[in-house]
Parts: C-alpha cells; structure tokens; sequence
C-alpha cells in the first residue's frame, strides 16, 4: 500500500516540474486563442547584408499584393504595422496532402471569401548544373494546396521528402514599392546570397471562424506558442 506522504511527495514533484516549464515550451488544445497561428521570423547567424537588412528578428510573417493576381510573404516590423495576434491567422487543414505527413496551412483571415492556401513556387535554381537544385517564393494562392506545410511544434516546416530552408530576401518589386521577401531552397539549392536564413515560428492567435471550420472539417489544431517572441531557435 502506498503512504499517503509519499504520494504528496509525488504530487508535489509534478507540480513542481509543470510550474517550472520554460517559457517557450509549445502550447496547444488547452489555449482559448489557439486554433489558428500567426507566424513570426527568427534569424539564424548573423546578419549577412547589413546594407539591405535591418534587425528582423521577430518581424511578423504577412501577405503583400505583388501583382497579377500573387500574394507574397513578407516580413512585416511590427513597431510600424498593425499586428493584432487575438486576431485569426493561419490554420492547418488536414485533408488534400498527399506529399507530406498530413495538412497544409490555409489563411483563415479572410472570412467569407475563398480561403488562400500558403504554397511554394519552387522553381530551379538559376546557373544551377545541380537539376535538383530549386528555390522560390512563399505564395498565398486561391484554393487549396498541397505542398505540405505544417506546424507539428510550433515551427512551420515543409514536406518532410525535402528539407527546405526558408530566407528573408530584400528589395524584392512588390505594388507600390519593394518588401522583405520570404523565399525558400530545398537541401541540393545554394544559399540565397544577400538574403537572412529564418525559421518562422507559430504565435498562437485567434480562433478559426465558423466559416472555414464548416469549409474544412478535417481542421486539426496546430501547435504553437503562447509567446513565439521567446521560442528558442534551434
């Protein structure tokens, strides 16, 4: 039989280590704000084209209009945009993903509209003599995708088949002007020169709309932080 002292003792062990967890560790189900992301840059190195990149670490991951009908993502500073995290972000779809281990990531922001998918427009490389050498740009097109992107803990990363590396590339023509570009290569590409080396981590935002939720019945939650700002690049 177990005393009673040594199960307190138990107890107290546990709650001991859950209220000593980092503020970093991934947050998923339990969270009111949670069922859809917002994604933010963390920088990888240091900074290799000071002349052409600032400090984007942190900078929030959105869609700018680049014409003839292609949404680019871009980095956006967010001491000089709005930037509401309870408001819904990006959601991960379960169905249609034959290329990867299950989802894609679906813009769940726009609300009684058709739903913009998040793809790659993976291209091969330019000069490249590698042919399995490509890169390109992260896209938000109508429609569902199928390029496997998905948030498993608290990172988004691309269909495991390949491993990409995802960048931030500057002065890159959007309407009106140029933006941070995140771009993306796959493992036989060369590194992008003058463009930063990120990863982009889930912030947990606001709830999926009853809308996309009847649209994709398959929605499984994705996993994210309650603070991306302090998850630890690895």
């Amino acid at each position: 039989m177990h005393s009673t002292i040594a199960f307190s003792a138990l107890a107290l062990a546990l709650s001991s280590n859950v209220f000593a967890a980092p503020l970093h560790q991934v947050r998923q189900n339990e969270l009111t704000l949670a069922d859809t992301v917002q994604l933010i840059a963390k920088t990888i190195g240091s900074n290799p084209n000071p002349d052409g990149l600032p400090d984007i670490n942190n900078w929030h991951f959105e869609p700018v209009h680049s014409g003839a009908g292609t949404n680019l993502a871009t980095l956006v500073d967010p001491s000089t945009a709005s930037f509401n995290l309870s408001e819904s972000g990006y959601f991960r779809n379960g169905t249609d993903a034959p290329h990867s281990d299950g989802g894609y990531m679906t813009a769940g922001f726009l609300t009684g509209t058709t739903p913009y998918s998040l793809v790659l427009d993976l291209v091969h490389e330019a000069n490249s003599s590698n042919p399995g050498a490509q890169t390109g740009n992260v896209q938000f097109n109508a429609g569902v995708g199928t390029d496997g992107l998905d948030v498993p803990a608290g990172k988004l990363i691309t269909s495991n088949y390949v491993t990409d590396s995802f960048w931030a590339c500057p002065n890159v023509p959007i309407e009106g002007g140029v933006a941070i570009v995140v771009e993306v290569s796959n493992r036989y590409a060369d590194p992008l020169e003058g463009c930063w080396s990120i990863e982009l981590y889930a912030q947990c935002a606001g709830l999926i709309s009853d809308s996309n939720r009847a649209a994709f019945p398959a929605f499984v939650q994705s996993s994210c932080y309650a603070d991306a700002t302090s998850a630890v690049v690895e």
